[in-house]
C-alpha cells in the first residue's frame, strides 16, 4: 500500500488513539473491553477512595490533552513499519471500526498521525504522537531519591 500523502490515500483513516494488541494472524477476542469503565465506577473513586477533585476530574469526561498552543494542520505519512504491514493495518483498523473503538469521519481532520506496527511477540498497531507532543505542556516534576 503506496501512500502518496494526500487525504483520500488509503492512510487517511489513520488518526486513531490506539494502542491495539493484535496478533499477526489476527485479533484475540479475548481481550477485555475497557472503553468506558472508569467513568462506570467514578462513585467508588468518589466515596471509597475519596479520590482529590483533580482525579474526579479526569474520571469523568476523560482526559484532556493540555496544549500549550493549538497545533497546525497536518497530514503525516505512516511509519515504514506500518507500511511494510498494510493488510495488518487495514485489518486493525477494521476491527477497531467493528468495535466501536474508533469512528469514520467523511471529511478530513485537522491532524493526521503516523500509525507504526510495532513487532514484538504480537504485532501491535500504535499511533505516533510525537508531532503532537511538540505543542503539549511538560509539567515538570521533581525524581524523589534517597539524598533529596
Amino acid at each position: 500500500m503506496e501512500s502518496d500523502g494526500g487525504p483520500d490515500s488509503d492512510d487517511d483513516a489513520l488518526e486513531l488513539l490506539i494502542d491495539c494488541h493484535c496478533s499477526k494472524s489476527g485479533f484475540s477476542t479475548s481481550e477485555p473491553e475497557v472503553k468506558g469503565r472508569l467513568a462506570q465506577s467514578v462513585e467508588f473513586w468518589e466515596n471509597t477512595l475519596e479520590a482529590p477533585p483533580f482525579i474526579i476530574d479526569v474520571i469523568k469526561p476523560g482526559y484532556s490533552l493540555p496544549f500549550r498552543e493549538f497545533l497546525p494542520s497536518c497530514f503525516l505519512s505512516n511509519n515504514r513499519s506500518a507500511l511494510r504491514n498494510p493488510q495488518f493495518v487495514r485489518d486493525a483498523i477494521l476491527e477497531l471500526l467493528k468495535r466501536g473503538l474508533v469512528e469514520e469521519h467523511s471529511s478530513p481532520p485537522h491532524c493526521v498521525n503516523p500509525l507504526t506496527g510495532v513487532e514484538g511477540k504480537k504485532l501491535r498497531l500504535v499511533i505516533d504522537l510525537r508531532e503532537v507532543n511538540k505543542y503539549l505542556v511538560k509539567p515538570k516534576f521533581h525524581y524523589e531519591n534517597l539524598r533529596s
